[in-house]
Formats: C-alpha cells, sequence, structure tokens
C-alpha cells in the first residue's frame, strides 16, 4: 500500500513533470522557459528528474537560470544552490 506521503510526493513529482517545455511570455518581451525530464536516479539525482527555469529577454539572451543539474551552474558562474 503507497502511503498518503507518497502519493503526494508522486503528485508533486508529476506536476513538475508537466511543465516540461512551457514557456510564459511576459508584456516586456521577457519570457520564461521549463524543461523537467526524468533520468536515472542516483546519488546526485535521487529523484530521478532534472530541471531548469530560465529567464530570457526579448533578444533571447538568457538572464537568469535555476538548475538540479548544480555542476553545470557552477561552471558557468550563474547560480550555486544546495539541496536544503
Amino acid at each position: 500500500m503507497i502511503s498518503k506521503n507518497e502519493n503526494d510526493k508522486n503528485s508533486s513529482l508529476d506536476a513538475l513533470l508537466d511543465l516540461n517545455g512551457e514557456i510564459l511570455p511576459m508584456d516586456n518581451g521577457y519570457w520564461t522557459k521549463f524543461e523537467v525530464f526524468r533520468v536515472k536516479e542516483s546519488k546526485h539525482i535521487p529523484h530521478g528528474i532534472k530541471y531548469s527555469l530560465t529567464l530570457q529577454d526579448k533578444y533571447n539572451k538568457r538572464i537568469f537560470g535555476l538548475s538540479r543539474t548544480l555542476k553545470m551552474l557552477s561552471r558557468y558562474g550563474i547560480v550555486h544552490l544546495e539541496k536544503i
């Protein structure tokens, strides 16, 4: 039997996966994009989900980005996040 917490966790992951490919335009020409997909679970990706959220300007220049791929973020010097 799956617990209520496990069902909530699965629903949350499914909701996150549903965002894949979503682009949200803004009135000022900026836009955000979600990329979310399943990968093989590992020590570094225990939930098996990779994701990124980016903010682009009207010239398609990346202004800000968040990603579960922490090494990529630190390599480009954008942001370094740690799971709390």
